[in-house]
């Protein structure tokens, strides 16, 4: 029997008929709190701007990213409008609510308090699947082989919420070690041998919406953190206004050819107290054309098609 039929009749697995799977709305629910988490990393490092507090915080990114995309691969199999896998995704996102608030002492007094939110999410998430799946269903033998990479994982992330700061940032890495890199070698166990791709197939049209969907929601709590910085603000200075337009463009990716128009149009303000109507007609003019021949030469780029290969 096929991983897709015995998919079709497990009641808390998606119907994969070869339909795009859609995110739910629990995914995204789930989402806010890791964009939350990417906020509080983004102020963890403002606040320590140096070589050690780079290193802490991508270990603490690494956390926050590993947890994410394996609670993915969950949703991405099983379906969270189910109660059962809804009760999953929501007990799972109060352990990553928990950690997230955990993180700017996460090297601290809360090192601990971090460590356990996030291994016991990581572990009992998948626990709860291996129990679900029961021990004869096709992706079974897969999540037990993650579980126990998990498990050693945890050890480490556990035990060096009881270390000092620099024996828990290298334990640390031990155990984001063991769960990034377990995948690549099939969570390959001894005595339960390794996964291989067609054991796990994933749906990547509904594993490429959730990316994006992320992204929109971290764009949105810029725009939202950034106006309510513009709004307690007393004066709204040139430097606080172009901070506020910095982000703004930034959120809606304009293309660098018109930003380096726009900052080319602003220069030429200053020449416009001394200059007449023509010259200035031909300045703004001539922005206007390279940024159209900047843009026109983007467009005839020649795209590799990667099935092909370069000739």
């Amino acid at each position: 029997m096929t991983v897709r039929h015995e998919a079709d009749r497990h009641p808390t697995l998606r119907r994969r008929d070869g339909h795009h799977a859609r995110v739910t709305f629990e995914e995204l629910f789930f989402d806010l709190v890791y964009v939350f988490a990417v906020t509080q990393l983004s102020h963890e490092l403002l606040h320590h701007l140096s070589l050690l507090g780079l290193v802490e915080t991508l270990v603490l990114w690494f956390a926050v990213w590993l947890g994410w995309q394996y609670t993915c691969w969950v949703t991405n199999w099983f379906d969270p409008e189910t109660p059962r896998i809804r009760g999953l995704l929501f007990a799972t996102m109060l352990l990553a609510l928990l950690m997230a608030c955990s993180i700017p002492d996460a090297f601290g007094d809360r090192g601990l308090l971090f460590a356990a939110c996030y291994a016991a999410m990581q572990v009992g998430r998948t626990a709860f699947i291996v129990a679900e799946l029961g021990r004869r269903h096709p992706l079974a033998p897969n999540y037990r082989r993650m579980l126990g990479w998990l498990c050693i994982a945890a050890m480490f992330w556990v035990a060096s919420g009881l270390l000092e700061h620099e024996a828990r940032i290298a334990c640390w890495g031990v155990a984001v070690a063991c769960e990034y890199l377990s995948p690549m070698i099939g969570f390959a166990l001894p005595g339960m041998g390794r996964s291989s791709t067609s054991d796990w197939t994933i749906e990547g049209g509904h594993l490429a919406e959730r990316c994006q969907l992320f992204v929109i929601v971290a764009l949105g709590e810029t725009l939202l953190a950034s106006g309510a910085t513009l709004a307690d603000a007393k004066a709204w200075g040139g430097d606080i206004l172009l901070a506020l337009g910095a982000t703004f463009i930034g959120t809606l990716g304009i293309p660098l050819s018109h930003v380096a128009g726009a900052l080319a149009l602003l220069a030429l303000i200053p020449v416009g107290y001394g200059a007449n109507s023509l010259a200035m007609g031909w300045l703004t003019t001539g922005v206007l054309l390279a940024v159209s021949l900047w843009e026109a030469r983007a467009q005839r780029r020649p795209v590799l098609d990667p099935r092909h290969g370069a000739h």
